[in-house]
Parts: C-alpha cells; structure tokens; sequence
C-alpha cells in the first residue's frame, strides 16, 4: 500500500470513527433515568376479603378455610414521597399492601381512583419513596422510553422502546386515549410508570397486548390525567371520579355541499360561544383531523374530559380561524370502570391475581394474617404455574374422591361376599 492510499485508509477509519461516537452521542442514556424509576417503582397487593355467606347457605362439607383471600398483584409509581399512582381495580373494602424496592412494607389507603382512565393514588402513613416528576409535556410519537413493572422484593423487571404512537383509542375501549408502546408488557405490568429519558414519567400502563402476539405493545394512560387526580384529593375522604361527558355548547349538521359540516346551533354564554363560534360557521377540521361528517366531529370530543381544550379549524365567511374551546361538563356516564374493549383478542388486563388460602396454620382465624403466612411476600409467579397449581389441585381432588369411592366399592364387596357366606351355610 502506497502512501496515499494509506492516508485515504486513515481518513476513512477516522470518519468511521467519527460518524459512530456522533451516533453513540445521539442515542439517549437511560442508566439515570432506569435507576431512578427503579427506586420509585412498588408492588401493589390487593387483599380484597370475601362477605361472610348468608347464614344457611355455607357448606358443611367443605374443609377449606371459611375465609380465604383472594390478591391481585400489580405495579405502582411514586410521583411524590408518599404518594403512589397505580391502574387500580378497587373492591371495596380491600386492603392495600405496598412493596417497595428495597424489600420494605407498609399499608397504604386509597385517597383518589378515576373510573375512566383507571389511575388511582395511594398514600403511605409510614414509610416515603424516591419520586419520578412528572412530564411537563404532553409525549410524542417516535421518543425512546423505559417501563419498570413491580416484582415484590425482587429487582423490578425493566424494558426499553420506543412511544409508536400517541392519542391511540382502541376500538371498543371505554379508556381515555392511550400511548402505544412498542414495550414488553410483564404479568404485573398494570400501573408500571413510562419515563423520558430525563426521568420524567410521561404515562402509566392500564393495558398490554397479549403475550401471543408478535410484536409487542403496551398502552398508556398519558401522565396529564395524573394532574386531574392530584386536584381533586380531599384530606378526609376517598374521592372517586366518575366519568363525565364533555360537551362544545354547539349542534353540528351536514352542510349544503356533500362533506361539509356547519354550526346549526350555538348555546348561549357556553364553550362554543365564549371562544366566538357563531351559527353558520363551517368546521373544517378538529385536533388538526380534518372532517367530512358529524360523526367524525364528535369522535374526538367524546375522548376528552371537561376542562380539556379542543382546536376547531373554522370558517367564518370567508375568513378561516383556529378556536380553542374549553370543554364544558355535562352528565356523568354510568358508574362503571373502564373497560378494555370488546376486542379481547388484542388486550389483557396485566396483573395477577393469586388465591391464598390460611393451609399453613388451620388456627389462623384472620384472613390479614393467614395472608402473612401463606406467603404475602412471595414473588410474584407466571399465570401458567398458578394454572398448573389449579389443575394439580383438582387432579388430588379427584384422586381423593377416587380413592373415597373405592373404599366404598370395597365395603360393598365385603358385603356381599359376607351375604354369600351366610347364603352358603345355609344351604348345609
């Protein structure tokens, strides 16, 4: 090699260079961001304690304990020192137990659940954890993120993508809109926190696609509905948000040219109105989407909560203008929680739920404290070996009934083998 070709090798290795530590640069650094989420990631226990049956109905014949428990295990996040968010099914009356990072427990109550995107807070009385603040900015499509879900004292089980996409409304799904995540989703991944790379947590996880599936995907509740949690607490009482149908202050109707939708409408001194949309005005497009039918207007505003903003690109005459309307509040939609949708092929709802029952010590009469010895602080276990323990549980079932009808079979035997005998001597 002669030497010019020698310094365009060098040049060329120098540019290689040069071109991967830029590269490298570019990529965002999660070690900070994942050991601060790690720190501020919890498992939520569930303890929800079954009614007493009716007097009479109980069944004498059953040798399980009266009262068993039944757990339901997933993930929480704390957005301050004593506050955790979590996606939270409620019982009433359940107890909450709350596993931090470093192994410790401490009860927790309920101040604030949303029957709509499913978010929940808890307070802790005792003990205080490393917090994630929350985004100042809505997310967007194509940032890199990493999720942590709870895995009781254990390490949590992180997992790196990227937001594929943001305002997802998934057919069927009574939920707010999602971010689509092209991130792992774990058994107890419901309530694990989504962050930025700066550590800020951009949204929390209510639902994943089923583990079948190819490609993976987890949707979350954008952190913004947090702020609405947080404003509504109240020091003395458990406050449940329920559900309430926003509402423009205006009627739509199709225009006069085919694909076109005009006010015909407006109330006075509502949303519409106070942000100066008048009767005639032509509506061009909603949240940048532009439309063609009513139906297609209303979509977007029916996923929003009252107090949302809402952009109508307008034509007024011949003047286009862009309003933002404050959504106004209207009639609350039946209490429910929210459901994933009818489409259960594509959503699972990821926490698990164990049955413990007191075996270890029949004397235990408490369920709280059956909870303790019959393994509360366990890891939690892959859905398949709680299937495997139910199938191997009713597998002795029914080798105990086998067993049972045999004894019977055989007494039978010796019955009629004591007949004969008798028969037999006194044929003689």
């Amino acid at each position: 090699m002669n030497l010019k070709s020698t310094i365009r090798f060098a040049a060329l290795l120098l540019a290689i260079g040069a071109a991967s530590f830029v590269a490298a640069e570019d990529l965002p650094q999660f070690e900070t961001a994942a050991q601060q989420l790690a720190a501020a990631t919890v498992t939520v226990r569930m303890i929800a304690l079954p009614a007493a049956p009716p007097a009479g109905e109980a069944d004498p014949l059953a040798k399980q304990p009266k009262s068993p428990s039944r757990v339901t295990v997933c993930t929480g996040v704390a957005i301050a020192p004593r506050q955790i968010v979590t996606c939270l099914r409620y019982e009433s009356g359940s107890r909450l137990r709350v596993t931090l990072a470093d192994g410790r427990q401490a009860d927790a109550e309920l101040k604030v659940i949303d029957h709509f995107s499913t978010l929940a807070i808890l307070q802790l009385q005792e003990l205080e954890v490393p917090a994630i603040s929350l985004a100042p900015q809505d997310p967007v499509a194509g940032r890199w993120v990493v999720s942590a879900a709870g895995w009781g004292a254990a390490p949590s089980v992180q997992t790196f993508g990227m937001i594929g996409a943001v305002d997802r409304q998934i057919p069927g799904a009574d939920l707010p809109p999602l971010l689509e995540c092209d991130l792992r989703g774990a058994a107890t991944a419901a309530g694990s926190g989504i962050v930025n790379p700066d550590a800020t947590l951009a949204g929390v996880v209510v639902a994943v696609q089923k583990p079948n599936d190819e490609a993976p995907r987890t949707y979350a509740v954008p952190s913004k509905h947090i702020q609405r949690l947080l404003a509504s607490q109240a020091a003395d009482k458990i406050v449940v948000l329920q559900r309430r149908r926003p509402t423009l202050g205006l009627t739509l109707t199709a225009g006069q040219k085919a694909e076109t939708v005009v006010v015909e409408k407006v109330a006075a001194n509502g949303p519409a109105a106070q942000a100066g949309i008048a009767k005639g005005d032509q509506v061009l497009a909603v949240d940048g989407l532009y439309i063609r039918s009513v139906y297609q207007a209303i979509g977007p505003v029916l996923a929003k909560q009252p107090g949302d903003k809402i952009r109508l690109k307008v034509l007024q005459g011949d003047k286009l203008a862009l309003v933002e309307v404050t959504l106004g509040g209207g009639v609350e939609f039946p209490n429910q929680m929210a459901q994933l949708g009818g489409d259960r092929r594509l959503l699972t709802d990821p926490r698990i739920e164990l049955a413990r029952l007191a075996a270890k010590d029949p004397n235990l009469q408490d369920p709280l404290a059956a909870m303790e010895v019959a393994g509360e602080d366990e890891q939690p276990v892959d859905p398949r070996d709680e299937q495997i323990e139910i199938l191997q549980r009713a597998i002795d079932r029914y080798a105990k009934l086998i067993e049972f009808y045999q004894q019977q079979l055989d007494t039978q035997r010796d019955k009629v083998k004591q007949l004969e005998a008798k028969q037999a001597t006194a044929d003689q």
